[in-house]
């Protein structure tokens, strides 16, 4: 079997890719620090906004975040484009003044777009994102919210890495995400090398490519009753990975083990180029 075209630039236009990842306790077990998150989360965010897609990003905006490396991904490559889309949850956003959030969203100019998402999954504009003393603003609530409307509102998710203690919500956010993506019946790839609540999924749909390289009692903290029905869940929706072709599995157990940034951002638009030519 022929190997396909290099994908060409502009494949991806107008799709929307949300991208979850955050660090794993299973890093240090694997030789990999922070710094290797930081390096696959470039890697993925620049092949993707190369490709054309708008990749959709959730969370905080702390400086030291991931947000700051996406948004350097899209300066470098956007053009005149906008390639960066950050949704914000309520938790997050009420914890600024109108001011702060115009100064963030000035930052992200052509390139960006600062979305916030209240915890009814309504989108309100930056003018209205107050709060007084009185309102409490219900942590759980706020985030499935944001992880609703970006699962809602893109074509696809890439998960790497996750918290599976620690976290915050009613589950580990990757694996929310992952199962919302799944429920909305759009594509899932799943870069299970890096350990954690990633590593979790792969484990749970794709067992067989993940047999042979991970270690005991791998990931940490892998056990739960709400982990084992959020999981069951996951794998009674079937989410959408793409097409059955030996080329798109033989990228799918790459995307399942490796810790290698070009494999994964190699493996991820390969097979989103490809589910999208069959949607």
């Amino acid at each position: 079997m022929n190997d396909p075209e290099v994908i060409a630039l502009g494949t991806l236009n107008e799709k929307r890719v949300a991208l979850s990842a955050s660090e794993s306790a299973d890093l240090g077990r694997l030789g990999l620090s922070e710094y290797h998150c930081r390096l696959v989360i470039a890697e993925v965010g620049r092949a993707l906004m190369l490709a054309g897609a708008t990749v959709v990003y959730g969370g905080n905006l702390s400086a030291d975040g991931y947000t700051d490396i996406l948004l350097e991904e899209a300066q470098r490559f956007g053009g005149s484009r906008q390639l960066l889309e950050l949704t914000i949850p309520e938790s997050e956003y009420t914890k600024h003044t109108v001011s702060e959030l115009n100064k963030i969203d000035g930052r992200l100019g052509e390139h960006g777009k600062l979305v916030l998402i209240r915890s009814d999954s309504v989108v309100v504009q930056i003018r209205d994102a107050v709060t007084t003393s009185s309102t409490r603003v219900d942590l759980s609530q706020s985030l499935s919210a944001m992880r609703a409307y970006t699962s809602t509102n893109t074509d696809a998710r890439v998960v790497v890495g996750g918290k599976l203690t620690d976290y915050q919500g009613r589950l580990p956010g990757v694996i929310e995400e992952a199962l919302l993506t799944a429920e909305a019946g759009k594509t899932l790839l799943v870069a299970g090398g890096f350990g954690g609540a990633a590593t979790v999924i792969s484990n749970a749909l794709n067992s067989e490519a993940t047999q042979g390289w991970q270690p005991p009692n791998f990931p940490v903290h892998a056990h739960s009753a709400t982990m084992e029905a959020a999981l069951g869940r996951l794998k009674t929706s079937r989410p959408y990975v793409g097409s059955e072709d030996e080329y798109a599995d033989r990228l799918r157990k790459v995307l399942a083990v490796s810790h290698r940034p070009a494999d994964i951002s190699t493996s991820v638009i390969r097979l989103l180029a490809a589910s999208f030519e069959e949607s």
